[in-house]
């Protein structure tokens, strides 16, 4: 049973609170009243969130009965870590504020569900925008994340809600792997590789490594890393010798098993 928060502050005064929270000025009893008023924005959207979810979790598996269909909420600390790299953002547009994903063996699978949900029927849960991250339009970034992003808008019984944003990933376990495995650099070695941001060596070796994916699913290479597999899977090879990424990441995967 999903608690029902129910957003309690215009949109307005939650973009007057991103600003003061992201550019940190104020009194401390005045950035706590911001963050109070996040956090309430925040809240706010797991019912629209789960709504979504569950049409997503019954199609997807109408795909494939095997499909992973998962659901999260943005943490308050990752939204008040954005505000403060973006000063000038407010919460209201952040699209990933909550999020589900569905993860397919195949690319065709991602396709497929994607047709299914953009020209569902009476849904009044409305696709409002489509990120196609593997074709050529406008293709992988140039990090090397791949997948395809659905933009949700809530719109139906419950009026409080309406407006609400909800966005939803679809991947394959490839791309899902690639961009787990970034998560965890990050996470252990404090870059910020999503957004291109590290080592030079570090991020070049995932932009090899996607790009070999998507040769092998058939999709758009990333931009920068088109040359064929043989010259890709040589620097691929010189970049890990020199780094050892595969090695960090297992060794960062043992200290998570071991907790």
């Amino acid at each position: 049973m999903v608690t029902r928060v129910v957003p309690e502050h215009p949109k307005s005064a939650v973009g007057r609170a991103s600003i003061l929270v992201g550019k940190a000025k104020g009194t401390s009893e005045e950035l706590a009243e911001a963050r109070a008023v996040l956090s309430n924005f925040r809240s706010a959207h797991a019912f629209p969130l789960n709504a979504v979810t569950v049409t997503v979790r019954q199609k997807a598996l109408a795909v494939n009965p095997n499909a992973v269909v998962a659901q999260r909420l943005k943490r308050l600390p990752t939204i008040l870590d954005k505000l403060a790299r973006i000063p000038t953002m407010s919460v209201t547009t952040m699209q990933d504020l909550s999020g589900c994903r569905a993860v397919f063996e195949s690319v065709q699978e991602v396709e497929s569900l994607v047709v299914v949900l953009r020209d569902l029927p009476r849904s009044r849960n409305r696709v409002i925008r489509l990120y196609d991250y593997l074709h050529a339009d406008p293709g992988p970034k140039h990090s090397g994340y791949r997948g395809v992003h659905l933009a949700y808008e809530y719109g139906a019984s419950k009026a409080e809600y309406h407006g609400l944003r909800i966005e939803l990933q679809v991947r394959t376990q490839l791309q899902h792997a690639w961009a787990t495995a970034v998560e965890t650099m990050d996470l252990f070695s404090g870059s910020e590789l999503k957004y291109s941001k590290g080592a030079e060596g570090v991020i070049r070796f995932f932009v090899l490594v996607s790009s070999l994916m998507a040769h092998e699913e058939g999709t758009a290479p990333v931009p920068g890393a088109e040359a064929p597999d043989t010259e890709l899977l040589e620097e691929l090879a010189a970049l890990e010798e020199q780094l050892s990424i595969v090695g960090r990441l297992r060794g960062y995967a043992a200290i998570v098993g071991d907790q």
